[in-house]
C-alpha cells in the first residue's frame, strides 16, 4: 500500500459479523451482571434492549434506561453501562422473537 493511502468509505463501514445470538432476556441479564460487580451501581438495573434495525450499524441491539430503586442513577454508573454495553454489543446479537 502506498504511503498515502486513504481507505474508502467501504473499508470504513462496520460489518456485521456472525457472533453468538442471545435473547433480549440474556442480554438483560448479561447487563445486569455487570453492573452488579460496580459498587457504583448497587441497586441499579437495565430496563431492556431494544433491536437495531440499521444494516449499517455494527451491533443489532442497544439498551434502554436504567432504573434504580430509590433515587438517579449515580454518573459513574452510567459510564459503566455504557461500557458494558459496548462490550456485550461486540460479543453478542440479538436474537430477534421470530427466530424462537
Amino acid at each position: 500500500m502506498p504511503l498515502d493511502w486513504q481507505p474508502t468509505l467501504e473499508s470504513k463501514a462496520p460489518s456485521r459479523i456472525s457472533k453468538p445470538m442471545k435473547t433480549a432476556a440474556e442480554l438483560v441479564a448479561l447487563l445486569n451482571a455487570e453492573l452488579r460487580k460496580q459498587d457504583a451501581c448497587t441497586g441499579v438495573s437495565v430496563e431492556g434492549v431494544t433491536p437495531v434495525a440499521d444494516e449499517k450499524a455494527a451491533y443489532t441491539w442497544t439498551a434502554t434506561a436504567l432504573r434504580r430503586s430509590g433515587g438517579p442513577v449515580p454518573g459513574q454508573c452510567s459510564r459503566f453501562f455504557v461500557a458494558a454495553v459496548r462490550l456485550l454489543q461486540q460479543r453478542y446479537d440479538l436474537l430477534s422473537e421470530e427466530d424462537l
